[in-house]
């Protein structure tokens, strides 16, 4: 006594096909998946924008997505996706804006420029999970240029040059949000403390 049942061939290819996305009589290639926006990730410059800078958590309870934008005229622009417990992880959008002078976005295109954000390639990742991802921008003279890194404090903390620059870099930004992440200043506010790597 067998068990297994057979199809006719046309009718398991026909169900393959609509599992792929193909029509069942086509012989077209599936598609590909449709592009996703991961919003704490900044991949180029808003409209006007000379330096922007990035944050997706990694494994915890606040998964907050951000990003900063910063203008000539002094004006720091900042979107978030706040997504904790206390909304169901939502991901509510919000925005905080605040004036910081224009020596401020001037003096991170500088720095970026000075530490060689042009020549960086443009992801670097930690090999383990759960931890966050930093990114940055740059209206450098040769254009815009963004470099994202997954696990910024583990690889500067192993030496990763790529890493250090944009950590630094990202740093440098983050001291101006209107909104920091409770982490990130608590850190600030100890002598010799670390950020926590896992966010």
């Amino acid at each position: 006594m067998s068990f297994i049942v057979r199809q006719p061939e046309g009718e398991l290819m026909g169900w393959r096909r609509r599992l792929l996305g193909q029509r069942p009589d086509a012989g077209e290639p599936p598609r590909p998946p449709a592009p996703h926006e991961r919003f704490g990730v900044v991949a180029g410059l808003a409209d006007g924008a000379v330096f922007g800078a990035g944050f997706s958590p990694g494994f915890t309870s606040d998964l907050t997505c951000w990003r900063l934008w910063f203008y000539l005229d002094g004006r720091v622009r900042q979107e978030l996706r706040v997504s904790t417990p206390d909304n169901n992880y939502v991901g509510e959008p919000s925005s905080e804006s605040r004036t910081v002078g224009p020596e401020v976005p001037a003096g991170l295109v500088a720095a970026a420029g000075v530490a060689g954000l042009a020549g960086l390639d443009g992801w670097y990742g930690a090999d383990c999970t759960d931890l966050c991802t930093v990114s940055v921008a740059a209206l450098l003279p040769g254009g815009v240029r963004a470099v994202e890194v997954y696990g910024p404090f583990d690889m500067a903390g192993r030496g990763h040059a790529g890493a250090g620059v944009v950590l630094g870099l990202w740093l440098s930004a983050v001291r101006f949000a209107p909104r920091r992440p409770e982490w990130l200043a608590v850190a600030d506010a100890e002598p010799g403390a670390a950020p926590d790597t896992a966010r």
